[in-house]
């Protein structure tokens, strides 16, 4: 049974977890929360699925403490009414309520941790506090998933490192821009540089800026008059891939004064890689390495407009032209199922020990 306090059909990473662990025989169910109020969505793959209809925004932090209530009470319910041998638990809101009643059940607890809790709230007494129930509880799960093995909080027997890699293999058609455009396709979070690519595009009207995603500044992007700044809105992980593979340019920059942003997981150099699109990535991210390594794009201050608007021009001026090869061994790091199928592997494990 997955836990999962979004909107399962725009969450690439819970995807590919469901399609691997499908793909292996295990029988699948959810609870779901995707914050908009609808009461029936259609997702493939599950047995059957619960979705907590309350409409909250998403990324409102203490704003939400009632909503979240409501959701472990939501979550405690269907947990104590399913037969299901292993609780995936997406994030510390889904994992705390799944150890809990374990002892109750009997099932095992498999924690992945998408990100830091501690990365929804802004008041640094509350992310420490978080951080520490996270150092404290993640020893008592079966098994420990992060994306990459410095997001790992303590050592454990069972962690499985799964990468964040985009779902190249399924592309959408998707909308047709003739200009030359900027993409963001993510979470819509203050410290993700969208704001400064808007004020940017103010001055480079011959560039178009595309959006895709939903999040605290979703009604903020909505509101933008430029004509050259088009907000798309939720897309599949197909159609971000669609999108990005004809974007002129990919923005991937992270506030790395953010603790959670100094050592991001992010996706989007996977894309960059994959799709031989040029990417933009600030300083301070822990990835500018590889990506001057690989030649797979641009690295610039975060916030600082002039910064990314030379890179505009500089696009403007050179076509890009990617490095032409990236070797296998690099490039096998993100294909999904070549890198997760020790996810289901660490599951049956700790099934398998159980019964001896």
């Amino acid at each position: 049974m997955f836990l999962r306090s979004t909107d399962p059909r725009y969450d690439s990473r819970l995807l590919r977890a469901l399609e691997i662990l499908s793909a292996n025989d295990f029988i699948i169910s959810g609870v779901f929360w995707t914050r908009t109020g609808e009461e029936d969505i259609f997702l493939q793959n599950f047995r059957d699925f619960s979705n907590f209809s309350k409409v909250a925004k998403f990324g409102s932090g203490i704003k939400n403490v009632h909503n979240q209530c409501l959701w472990q009470l939501f979550q405690a319910k269907r947990i104590w009414g399913s037969p299901a041998h292993v609780i995936y638990a997406c994030d510390l809101d889904t994992f705390l309520i799944a150890l809990f009643l374990k002892p109750l059940k009997g099932y095992k607890v498999v924690f992945d941790q998408f990100d830091p809790y501690e990365s929804r709230f802004k008041i640094k007494a509350i992310c420490f506090f978080i951080r520490q129930i996270e150092k404290l509880f993640v020893q008592f799960a079966d098994v420990y998933v992060v994306p990459k093995n410095e997001r790992a909080m303590r050592n454990h027997p069972h962690t499985v490192v799964v990468p964040n890699m985009p779902m190249v293999s399924k592309i959408e058609s998707v909308e047709n821009f003739t200009s030359p455009y900027l993409f963001y396709g993510g979470i819509l979070n203050s410290d993700r540089g969208l704001l400064t690519a808007i004020e940017v595009m103010r001055k480079r009207i011959n560039w178009v800026f595309v959006i895709a995603g939903f999040g605290e500044l979703e009604n903020k992007i909505k509101e933008v008059t430029l004509p050259n700044v088009v907000f798309l809105g939720k897309r599949s992980p197909s159609q971000i891939m669609a999108l990005a593979a004809s974007s002129s340019v990919i923005l991937g920059t992270y506030d790395s004064t953010v603790s959670n942003n100094r050592n991001s997981a992010s996706n989007k150099v996977a894309e960059a890689a994959l799709l031989n699109v040029p990417i933009v990535i600030s300083t301070g991210s822990g990835q500018e390495a590889e990506v001057k390594k690989f030649h797979l794009g641009f690295v610039v201050n975060y916030g600082i407009q002039e910064d990314l608007d030379k890179v505009l021009q500089s696009l403007e001026d050179t076509p890009w032209e990617p490095i032409g090869y990236l070797s296998e061994s690099y490039l096998r790091r993100f294909r999904w199922l070549e890198t997760s199928a020790h996810l289901s592997d660490a599951i049956r494990e700790v099934l398998l020990n159980e019964k001896n």
